[in-house]
C-alpha cells in the first residue's frame, strides 16, 4: 500500500476512535455525578451520628432521606433512618427512635451492611426491653444472633445479656440461666469484667426471687469481685448493700447488720449520701425485726434527714412510719403518733393511700395500747373510710383485726365478730395466694433444677468423652511408638545389610586381587 495514503488513515481511525471514547464517557457522566453526591450525603450522615448539635442534625438527615428516598437509592434511605434512630436513641425518644430503626431494618441488606443491621437491631431489642415488650426483644436479640457471624461486631455480648434479661422477665428461667451462661463465657472470651458482673448481678437477684439464697448469695459476690477488679466504686457500694439486703431477706440478720455497716462507711467514703440512706434504712429494720428498737430510732433520725435534704419524698413518708412504729415499741406513744400524723401529711401530698392507711391504723394501734377507745375508734374509722383505695390485703386484715379487737373492748360483740370475719376471709385469701406463689416458685425452681442437672449431665459427657478420647489417645501414641520402633529396627536393619553387602563386596575384591596376584607370581616363577 501507499505510504503516503496509510498515515492520513492512521489518523483518521485514531480521531474516530477519540471521539467515541469522548463520547462514551459524556454519556456517563451524569449518573456519575449524582451517584457522587448520593455518596458524599451518605459519608455525611455517617458523620452526623456522633454529633452533639442533635436538633439541627435530625433536620439535615431528614433533608437527605428525602434525597435518597427521590433517587430511590434504598441503601442510602435506610441507613439515612438508622443514624435518625440513633440520634432519637441519644435523646431517649424512644417511640421515634424505634420507627426509625424499623425504617432502617426494612431496607439494610443484612450482608453488605452487615455492621448497621446488627446495631439497629440491638438498638431495636433494646427499646423494646425499655418499654417491657420482652418476648420482641427477646425475639429482635435471637434475630440478631442468627444473621451474624463471629462476634456480631461487638455486639454478640450485648444480646445475650438481653436474651437472658428477656428471658427472666418471662420467667422462663431455663432459656434464661442458659443465655446468662453463654453470656459470661462470651465476656470471658473477651476479658470483660464489667460484663460479667452486671450478669452475675442479674444472676442473684433471679436466684433471690425463687428463694434459692445460697446460690443468689454466690453470685453477688462473684458480682462484686468483678466490679472491685475494674475499680466500679458506684457498683461496688451498691453490691455491698445488695448483699446485706439479701441477709435481710434471707434472715440472717446478724451477719445482715455487719454487712450494712460495712456499705453504710463505705458509702460515706465515696460520698454518696442516697446510698447511705438506703443501707440506714435497712439496718433500721433489722435492729427493729430484733427488737433493738433504740438502734432503729438512730439509724432512721439519720435515714429521714437524708431523704428531706435530698428531696426523696416517697423514701421519707416509708422511713417516718418505721420510725414511728420505733417510737412505739420503744414506750414512746406521743413521739409515735406525731411522726405517724408528719407521714400522714406527707403522704397526702404525695397521693399515696397506702401509707396514710398504714399510719392511721397504727395509730389506731397505739391509741388502743393507751386504752384511749374513743379516739382509737376514729382513727380507725379514718383508716376505712379509704379501704377501696388500698391494695395490700395485709394492711385490710391488720385493720379489720385492729376494728374488730377495738369493738370487743368496747364490747360491741356483733360488729367485732363481724369485723373478725372478715379478717378471716382476707387471711383466707392471703393463703390462698400464698399457695399460688409457692407453687409458682416450685415451678421456676424446677426449671433451674432441670437446666442445672442438664449443665451437670453436659459435664458428665464430656468427662466421660475426655476420658474416653485420652484411652484413644494413649492406644494411638502406643500404636505411633510401635510403629516408630519397628521403622527404627527395620532402618537399622538395612543399614547393618548394607555394611554387610559392603563388606562383603569388598572381600571378594580383595580375594580377587589375591588370586590376581597369585597367578602373576605363578607366572614370573615359570618364566
Amino acid at each position: 500500500m501507499n505510504k503516503h495514503i496509510t498515515i492520513p488513515l492512521l489518523i483518521f481511525c485514531l480521531l474516530v476512535s477519540f471521539k467515541v471514547t469522548i463520547n462514551a464517557m459524556s454519556l456517563q457522566s451524569s449518573p456519575d455525578s449524582v451517584d457522587t453526591t448520593l455518596q458524599d450525603k451518605l459519608l455525611h450522615l455517617q458523620t452526623l451520628e456522633s454529633t452533639t448539635n442533635i436538633d439541627s442534625a435530625i433536620t439535615a438527615i431528614n433533608t437527605s432521606i428525602a434525597a435518597f428516598q427521590a433517587a430511590e437509592n434504598v441503601a442510602g434511605t435506610a441507613i439515612g433512618f438508622k443514624v435518625l434512630g440513633e440520634l432519637f436513641f441519644r435523646k431517649k425518644d424512644y417511640n421515634k427512635s424505634l420507627e426509625s430503626f424499623n425504617q432502617a431494618l426494612n431496607g439494610l441488606d443484612k450482608k453488605e451492611y452487615a455492621k448497621a443491621y446488627i446495631e439497629s437491631l440491638h438498638k431495636k431489642s433494646f427499646i423494646l426491653h425499655q418499654q417491657s415488650d420482652y418476648s420482641s426483644s427477646l425475639k429482635n436479640a435471637k434475630k440478631a444472633m442468627n444473621n451474624c457471624e463471629g462476634d456480631c461486631f461487638g455486639h454478640k455480648g450485648d444480646f445475650l445479656k438481653l436474651s437472658f434479661l428477656a428471658s427472666k422477665k418471662l420467667e422462663k428461667l431455663k432459656d434464661a440461666k442458659r443465655y446468662a451462661d453463654e453470656a459470661i463465657e462470651h465476656y470471658e472470651l473477651h476479658e470483660n469484667l464489667t460484663g460479667k458482673a452486671s450478669i452475675y448481678l442479674n444472676l442473684a437477684e433471679m436466684y433471690t426471687k425463687v428463694e434459692l439464697y445460697e446460690k443468689a448469695f454466690d453470685y453477688y459476690n462473684l458480682s462484686l469481685a468483678n466490679y472491685e477488679a475494674v475499680n466500679n466504686t458506684q457498683k461496688v457500694g451498691e453490691l455491698k448493700h445488695k448483699i446485706g439486703e439479701y441477709l435481710v431477706t434471707s434472715k440472717d440478720y446478724q451477719n445482715a447488720l455487719e454487712k450494712l455497716e460495712e456499705a453504710r462507711k463505705y458509702a460515706k467514703e465515696i460520698d454518696n449520701p442516697l446510698l447511705e440512706a438506703r443501707v440506714l434504712s435497712d439496718e433500721a429494720k433489722a435492729h427493729y425485726i430484733l427488737d433493738d428498737h433504740k438502734a432503729s430510732i438512730k439509724a432512721l433520725k439519720k435515714s429521714t434527714k437524708i431523704w428531706e435534704k435530698q428531696n426523696k419524698q416517697e423514701r421519707l413518708a416509708t422511713d417516718l412510719i418505721v420510725l414511728a412504729l420505733s417510737y412505739a415499741a420503744n414506750d414512746n406513744p406521743k413521739r409515735a403518733i406525731k411522726t405517724f400524723e408528719e407521714c400522714i401529711t406527707l403522704s397526702n401530698s404525695l397521693k399515696n393511700k397506702n401509707n396514710i392507711f398504714k399510719a392511721r391504723t397504727a395509730i389506731a394501734k397505739v391509741q388502743l395500747d393507751q386504752n384511749d377507745l374513743k379516739t382509737a375508734s376514729a382513727s380507725a374509722d379514718k383508716a376505712l373510710e379509704i379501704l377501696s383505695d388500698i391494695t395490700s390485703l395485709e394492711s385490710i386484715m391488720e385493720t379489720y383485726e385492729l376494728v374488730s379487737e377495738i369493738y370487743e373492748v368496747q364490747r360491741k360483740e356483733e360488729a367485732a365478730k363481724d369485723y373478725a370475719v372478715k379478717s378471716q376471709v382476707v387471711a383466707d385469701s392471703l393463703q390462698v395466694l400464698e399457695t399460688q406463689r409457692q407453687a409458682r416458685l416450685a415451678m421456676l425452681r424446677s426449671q433451674l433444677a432441670e437446666v442445672t442437672e442438664e449443665l451437670k449431665q453436659v459435664k458428665s459427657d464430656y468427662v466421660e468423652q475426655k476420658a474416653v478420647v485420652q484411652q484413644q489417645k494413649a492406644e494411638i501414641d502406643t500404636k505411633i511408638q510401635i510403629i516408630e520402633d519397628t521403622e527404627a529396627l527395620a532402618r537399622q536393619k538395612e543399614f547393618y545389610l548394607k555394611v554387610l553387602e559392603a563388606g562383603m563386596i569388598l572381600l571378594l575384591l580383595t580375594l580377587a586381587a589375591l588370586i590376581y596376584s597369585l597367578f602373576q607370581n605363578r607366572n614370573k616363577n615359570k618364566k
